[in-house]
């Protein structure tokens, strides 16, 4: 039984370790998850069908008890908060008719400040290159379509 507990105890710091030390590095979250699967098969071989549910299951909610506490406190906010706004709105204050530079390049979709926020847009036009002049043409279903600004001589 203690084997069947370190198992699980490894596959959750895996777990924690992906996410809180080294996130994106996807090792450490296959290692945990490999961990915690074989709690389960263990569970199962070792005492029995009933055990191996009752493991199985503690292991599921176990995991979506991490989830849920880990975006209640914020860890989500806190990991991303050098990303960008999205193309999604949430009341910045973008209007059709207002302008802005694209920061990368628009092959669609890509970066631009708009009223001195850096938002997710999509080029109505094809490819637009970084530091083009865009104005926004249309804001549907929360996602903002661009075109270059044509120049009056």
């Amino acid at each position: 039984m203690a084997f069947l507990i370190i198992l699980m105890a490894v596959g959750v710091l895996f777990i924690l370790s992906e996410i809180l030390i080294v996130p994106g590095t996807v090792v450490s979250g296959v290692l945990g998850i490999a961990a915690l699967g074989a709690s389960c098969i263990y569970a199962y071989i070792e005492f029995g069908a009933v055990t191996g549910t009752a493991v199985t299951v503690s292991g599921v909610l176990l995991a979506v008890l991490m989830t849920v506490s880990m975006i209640r406190a914020g860890l989500r906010k806190r990991l991303g908060s050098d990303v960008p706004k999205s193309g999604f709105l949430d009341g910045s204050g973008i209007m059709p008719g207002d302008t802005g530079r694209s920061v990368s390049r628009l092959a669609p979709c890509g970066m631009a400040s708009i009223g001195g926020e850096d938002v997710e847009v999509t080029s109505l036009e094809g490819g637009i290159e970084a530091g083009t002049d865009v104005s926004v043409v249309l804001i549907e279903d929360g996602k903002i379509y661009v075109k270059p600004v044509e120049e009056d001589f």
